[in-house]
């Protein structure tokens, strides 16, 4: 009797080994999606722990001991707010001067010595990224949910020395000089020109919200 041979042969297991690096692109990439959604969420629930503090503080947050008159300074405001125990300590960073978020995006808070009207929230720069897009709009449609309690949010574009602010938006009770439209009338669309023009442009920016 013939024997009969029941072994695979080169080119079906080429064909398996292509179907399983396809399936595991997948994988991949349907974890990167999923990742990116829970830091966008967490990020979300970070921020509005921040606000929600500035906002319960502001008044003790503006006590800035400098006086108006002195050299422009800014008065750091993290350390109190640490001391307060309203920031989720995963968000300090090592130095305990800044705070940080899913994505690692890092925040400096404080007031400054001829504005003690307000206290601002501020990234450091977010740079050319994919990433820090999405970070800008995050924060665009965070600041819309707190409209009634901020002074207002805006962008920061720079090149060197070279600065433009962009993307200005007043809170409910905000009066300026400065013509801004109004936080709870800001669109989807809206965003997209505020936060990719600003990267493409000048390719560095920050967000500052104002209480």
């Amino acid at each position: 009797n013939d024997s009969v041979c029941t072994g695979r042969s080169m080119v079906e297991m080429l064909g398996v080994l292509a179907i399983i690096g396809v399936l595991s692109v997948g994988a991949i990439a349907g974890y990167g999606k999923a990742m990116f959604k829970y830091k966008l969420n967490k990020q979300t629930e970070q921020l509005n722990q921040v606000i929600g503090a500035m906002v319960r503080y502001k008044s003790s947050l503006m006590l800035n001991p400098n006086p108006a008159n002195a050299p422009a300074s800014d008065y750091q405001l993290v350390p109190m707010l640490k001391k307060l125990g309203e920031i989720p300590k995963e968000m300090y960073t090592s130095d305990g001067r800044f705070i940080k978020d899913a994505f690692e995006t890092e925040y400096y808070i404080y007031n400054r010595n001829f504005d003690k009207e307000n206290v601002t929230l501020r990234t450091m720069d977010l740079g050319r990224t994919d990433t820090s897009f999405q970070v800008c709009k995050n924060l665009y449609l965070i600041a819309k949910e707190w409209h009634q309690e901020l002074s207002l949010i805006f962008v920061v574009a720079y090149k060197g020395d070279t600065f433009s602010s962009k993307g200005c938006y007043l809170g409910d009770n905000k009066q300026s000089s400065i013509t801004c439209k109004r936080i709870k009338d800001m669109k989807l669309t809206d965003l997209d020109d505020i936060c990719r023009t600003a990267a493409e442009e000048q390719g560095h920016y920050s967000v500052s919200i104002k209480f």
